[in-house]
């Protein structure tokens, strides 16, 4: 009887491990999807304040460029308006890159270290209400890195002529 339970206690023993492997499996692969999922959902945001870019191109110099904003007047307002979109997506984008390991997000925070350094329309928006984009009030006082560069081929910096 001893050599049977003995046998019995092993295999079950067996099992086990090989049940806690599967598992373990299933929860790496659960958290591979659900880290895509939210990362297509960065992706999504991202793309719908390009599109405002896209419909409004006299604003790209604000974020792009380092243009200064214009006193007054629509485009003021415009530019406003889309510095806090793109202050929500790189904020959340931060957020996500911090908490889910997010291979497709890995060059967020340099990107947007670059585009708060380039764009006073980002940087007066949270210098104004660092808490409301608490992960990017740090970042207002670094420089830009290298993720944002000149098209050699457009001879373009970021959309305009080159110097």
């Amino acid at each position: 009887m001893e050599i049977a339970d003995l046998a019995v206690s092993s295999l079950s023993l067996i099992v086990g491990a090989v049940a806690l492997i599967l598992a373990y499996r299933s929860l790496r692969i659960g958290n591979k999807l659900a880290g895509i999922s939210v990362t297509q959902g960065q992706v999504a945001l991202h793309h719908r304040v390009l599109a405002q870019m896209i419909a409004h191109p006299e604003l790209y110099p604000y974020f792009y460029d380092s243009k200064p904003l214009p006193q007054q007047g629509r485009t003021r307002i415009q530019a406003l308006l889309v510095a806090e979109m793109v202050a929500d997506v790189l904020s959340t984008g931060l957020d996500t890159r911090e908490r889910i390991s997010s291979s497709y997000l890995g060059p967020w925070t340099d990107y947007s270290k670059d585009m708060v350094a380039r764009s006073p329309a980002l940087q007066l928006v949270i210098s104004q209400n660092p808490a409301w984009w608490d992960r990017l009030a740090p970042l207002l006082d670094q420089p830009a890195g290298r993720i944002l560069q000149a098209d050699p081929v457009a001879g373009t910096q970021n959309g305009t002529e080159a110097a």
